[in-house]
C-alpha cells in the first residue's frame, strides 16, 4: 500500500515531535516534560493543550502503536475521502477526543494520536455502512479490529477512555456529515 500523502506528512509531524522530545529533554514519558510540551491535563491546559496532546506520545511503544494505526487507517481513509475530508475527520477527532478527556478525565496526564485514529475507525465505519460496495474488503476487518481495540481501551489500565471514545462518536459524526450524501465509483 502506498502511502497517501496527508498521512505521510503526520506519521512525521508525530515523529518528529517524539524525537525532538528526546533530543531536547531526554525523556518522552517524564511528566513535567509532558506537561510542559502540551499533553493534556485540565488543571493547566490552555487552548493549544486540545491539539498539541495529539502530537505527543508517551514513549517509543506508544508513538510506535500509534503510527502503525495512523498508516494503515490513515491510508485508506485519505484513499477514500480524499486530503481535505481526511484532514477535517482526522483533526475534528482528535480536538473532541481531548476535549472529552478535559471533561471527563481531568486529573490525568494523556498524551496521543489514539484519540484521531479512534476518529478514523468511526469514519470507516462510517464508510463501510454508506459504501458497503466498495469498501466490502475491510467490513470484517474493521470489525474485529475496532472490536479488539474498545476491549482494550476498556480493560487495560492508562488507555483513555474518554480520549477514545470522544475520537470515535467525532469520527462518525464528521464523516457522515461530510459524506453522506455524496455517490462515490471505484477508480
Amino acid at each position: 500500500m502506498n502511502i497517501k500523502p496527508i498521512t505521510l506528512l503526520l506519521i512525521v509531524a508525530n515523529v518528529g515531535v517524539a524525537f525532538w522530545m528526546l533530543i531536547k529533554f531526554g525523556s518522552m514519558t517524564d511528566t513535567n516534560m509532558l506537561l510542559q510540551n502540551g499533553a493534556m491535563y485540565a488543571p493547566v491546559a490552555t487552548w493549544s493543550t486540545f491539539v498539541t496532546a495529539n502530537f505527543i506520545h508517551i514513549g517509543l511503544p506508544h508513538l510506535i502503536s500509534n503510527m502503525i494505526s495512523l498508516y494503515i487507517f490513515g491510508n485508506i481513509v485519505e484513499n477514500f475521502v480524499g486530503w481535505w475530508r481526511y484532514i477535517i475527520i482526522y483533526m475534528v477527532s482528535a480536538i473532541a477526543g481531548t476535549t472529552a478527556v478535559y471533561f471527563f478525565n481531568p486529573n490525568v496526564v494523556t498524551a496521543g494520536a489514539s484519540t484521531a485514529i479512534f476518529g478514523l475507525m468511526g469514519a470507516m465505519a462510517v464508510l463501510v455502512v454508506k459504501y458497503g460496495n466498495l469498501m466490502r474488503e475491510y467490513s470484517l476487518w474493521l470489525l474485529l479490529v475496532m472490536g479488539y481495540n474498545l476491549y482494550q481501551t476498556f480493560t487495560q489500565p492508562g488507555i483513555s477512555i474518554p480520549g477514545h471514545i470522544g475520537g470515535l462518536i467525532a469520527g462518525i459524526l464528521v464523516t457522515t456529515a461530510l459524506m453522506w450524501g455524496l455517490e462515490v465509483t471505484q477508480e
